[in-house]
């Protein structure tokens, strides 16, 4: 990372190049588009560089896809299109719907999720190592890696699978709820609100229209989770970290 691209962790080295050792490839998924990544390197960030994660046998053990799904802004501004859209007084009246829908830039990032998600689990299936990160880890990461695992393993398909998909992969990972939710606390700050989570649900309800028969669960139970998202009718999805849960109990 950084703006000369040399700036490195040793132990981020170190971690993967233990993980390395186990398998014969790793596969790395930048959620972030190339650009915006290379972009971060002005502020310190970056991504990795290859040549650095490498082993003394095999010069190409690693392999990184960037998956060019854009940020929180734009998943916000997305949605407040799509909004826009679907509550137009005129909106059966709309010969241009189809391209409108297209223009507001929704199914983009769901058809992105979906699609390397499916890449990412391929991926597993082959016995392959993978890390999947974006900027900070709790928004785009949290989507690619619990849809991955929705598509690999049956047990995340049923009830008691999903709660301990959310709970692991969303809540105790440190999915910033109260930010992107913004529904409540007078701090929030409107330029941090994303439908991070609400994405989320929008991809499973597409796997669950191609493959019913796949799922212990249907619709019902992800309108019933996009309610108390925001809702916060049971308080499972308060506050921006399980640490903060414990605290205000």
């Amino acid at each position: 990372g950084g703006f000369t691209g040399t700036s490195r962790s040793n132990m981020d080295e170190k971690l993967l190049g233990c993980i390395m050792s186990l398998c014969t490839k790793l596969y790395i998924y930048d959620a972030r588009p190339y650009l915006n990544a290379l972009a971060n390197r002005f502020n310190g960030g970056g991504f990795e560089n290859k040549k650095h994660y490498t082993s003394e046998t095999n010069a190409l053990d690693v392999e990184i896809f960037f998956c060019s799904i854009e940020n929180i802004h734009s998943a916000r501004n997305s949605l407040n299109k799509l909004y826009q859209l679907c509550l137009s007084s005129k909106i059966m009246d709309n010969q241009k719907f189809w391209s409108s829908l297209e223009n507001t830039g929704w199914y983009q990032f769901i058809h992105l999720l979906l699609k390397y998600s499916n890449e990412v689990s391929k991926t597993l299936q082959h016995n392959y190592s993978v890390l999947i990160h974006c900027s900070d880890g709790w928004d785009r990461s949290a989507q690619l890696i619990s849809l991955s695992q929705v598509l690999i393993d049956p047990y995340f398909r049923t009830i008691e699978g999903l709660a301990v998909l959310i709970e692991k992969d969303w809540l105790s990972f440190g999915h910033q709820f109260v930010l992107r939710n913004g529904f409540y606390f007078k701090q929030q700050n409107e330029e941090q609100r994303s439908p991070i989570f609400l994405q989320w649900l929008d991809c499973l309800h597409q796997l669950l229209y191609q493959f019913p028969n796949a799922f212990e669960y249907n619709d019902e139970l992800l309108l019933f989770l996009a309610r108390n998202y925001t809702s916060n009718l049971y308080g499972t999805f308060m506050f921006n970290s399980e640490q903060e849960r414990v605290q205000k109990e």
